[in-house]
């Protein structure tokens, strides 16, 4: 059968040009992924006049008249071609095929050059830079990331890796000392890892990757990659369940970002939690009385699965979590106060917070579907402070960062909205599970503090813990001024009194 060859027609070619590109910062950083795409082109042709045509192919490749990728398109006259290469040329043509599967002849060749975008004009494509973690508007044609001794722009031109040093040695994969396999161990126990080596002179341990799986389902719990806790961690408070069996693991990361393999796993069991005995998520000595009510909707807090509320420690103030208003958190788990001063001496870096009237709040949700955002209420016992900053506490890292991007207080200052997302920023267990464990509270920053902020602007209801940041009154502001207004009614008349007799003798 003989077939008229498909021809891209002039209104095709027309829209052959018609490009698209996935610009760099155009998005959020939650679509980032997006911004790595490499370009995409579509084109058109003039239907075949055959009456047996059962559809079209597009073929295509880098050098031409050899094509490397078909894409079957049916009996569409257009196709689109995903996942170019900036600065590539490709030559593409196009075949038409009966019901038999008789296919014609390739259509004329034509040939397309993808541009690329340049935004820091560093010779590298922005698509090319994002794909590897490098700043598509920094001109960092010169950088090394990877330690190889070969620029970036060299890596480009290369068609290497920036970021993967190819004659870099792997670290060995460590072996695991504590705890010992089978042991009994309590719900935030530390692990212990032997020391890092690697082959290459000079290289050394940057990062290591711990990771803790429930044995029964095959579910992994924890799984953090960390620049502080390199060869031992303690993990998190709620992350681990009393009376389970967990499998752990861990690896080395070197300055080069090359991976170990994964040391052989270890086993332990978790003892019953001795604080928690009647099994309700809650201490026992935090435990909230029926007279507790922080959402104020008449039914004790302590009655109702929406809502859990603690006596905050150390404290004769109250806070709850409620999930009454989110679709997406099927229960709380857990949840229990902390004293910010029990954390020890290595949590207190940059960033914490002068002091927290609430302490640092430990809740797990359970969330319908890994990935999740959940939208839950905080109730305070208390209005909140003007100048507070909700903060998260990252255990493993041991920083705080602040976290009012996510949060929003209500006009009384008594309920804060959080928004949280499974396995994203604060989330203590690092991965997408189906569980938000979230170490977090209200902080009142140094810098409020230091700066002796009145109150009135971004500050203001101040606890029986915060009482240097209280707010004058104006009758307090004449207690003070009045002293000195009464000596100043004396001197001033006087002074005047000595310069006239001054200016008399002259």
């Amino acid at each position: 059968m003989n077939f008229l060859v498909p021809r891209f027609s002039r209104k095709s070619f027309l829209l052959f040009f018609l490009i698209f590109f996935v610009l760099p910062g155009a998005f959020s950083l939650a679509l980032c992924a997006s911004a790595a795409q490499a370009a995409s082109v579509t084109l058109a042709w003039d239907k075949s006049q055959e009456t047996d045509v059962a559809g079209y192919r597009v073929y295509y490749g880098t050098t031409s008249g050899h094509y490397t990728t078909m894409i079957s398109v049916g009996s569409n006259t257009f196709c689109t071609i995903t996942n170019l290469e900036p600065g590539r040329t490709y030559y593409i043509v196009a075949t038409a095929y009966d019901h038999n599967r008789n296919e014609s002849a390739f259509s004329q060749e034509i040939l397309y050059t993808v541009p690329f975008v340049d935004s820091d004009g560093d010779g590298m494509p922005d698509d090319w830079e994002s794909r590897y973690g490098i700043d598509p508007f920094v001109n960092d044609a010169l950088e090394d990331p990877d330690g190889d001794g070969v620029t970036n722009i060299e890596e480009y031109r290369a068609g290497t890796e920036p970021t993967i040093y190819r004659n870099n040695s792997i670290p060995n994969a460590p072996i695991l000392y504590l705890p010992f396999n089978d042991e009994l161990v309590d719900l935030c126990p530390q692990l212990v890892a032997d020391e890092f080596y690697d082959p290459d002179i000079g290289d050394f341990h940057a990062e290591s990757q711990w990771q803790i799986v429930r044995e029964e389902d095959e579910t992994i719990v924890f799984e953090k990659t960390s620049n502080t806790s390199l060869t031992s961690i303690t993990i998190p408070k709620l992350v681990l369940d009393e009376d389970i069996t967990y499998v752990w693991q861990v690896r080395f990361i070197d300055n080069h970002g090359a991976a170990s393999e994964w040391s052989q796993a270890g086993m332990f069991l978790t003892d019953v939690n001795r604080q928690d005995t009647d099994g309700n998520g809650i201490p026992d000595h935090q435990e909230v009385d029926a007279s507790v009510d922080l959402d104020q909707d008449g039914t004790p807090d302590i009655d109702q699965d929406d809502i859990k509320s603690v006596n905050v420690e150390d404290s004769t103030a109250q806070i709850g979590v409620s999930i009454r208003d989110t679709v997406t958190v099927q229960s709380i788990a857990a949840i229990e106060s902390e004293n910010p001063e029990d954390l020890g001496k290595d949590s207190d870096t940059e960033g914490k917070p002068e002091s927290m009237p609430f302490g640092l709040l430990n809740f797990k949700l359970i969330v319908d579907q890994p990935g999740d955002e959940a939208e839950v209420t905080i109730f305070l016992s208390d209005p909140a402070p003007f100048n507070a900053v909700w903060y998260k506490y990252d255990p493993v890292n041991k920083i705080w960062q602040d976290y009012s991007e996510y949060t929003e207080f209500s006009a009384d200052r008594k309920s804060v909205y959080l928004t949280l997302i499974d396995g994203g920023f604060g989330d203590a267990d690092g991965i997408e599970n189906g569980v938000i464990i979230d170490p977090l509270g209200l902080g009142i920053p140094a810098s409020a503090v230091s700066s002796g902020s009145d109150g009135f602007s971004s500050s203001c209801f101040i606890t029986t813990a915060n009482h240097n940041l209280l707010p004058k009154k104006p009758i307090d502001i004449w207690k003070k001024m009045r002293g000195i207004e009464l000596a100043m009614m004396f001197l001033v008349p006087l002074l005047f009194l000595c310069i006239r007799k001054i200016a008399n003798r002259r």
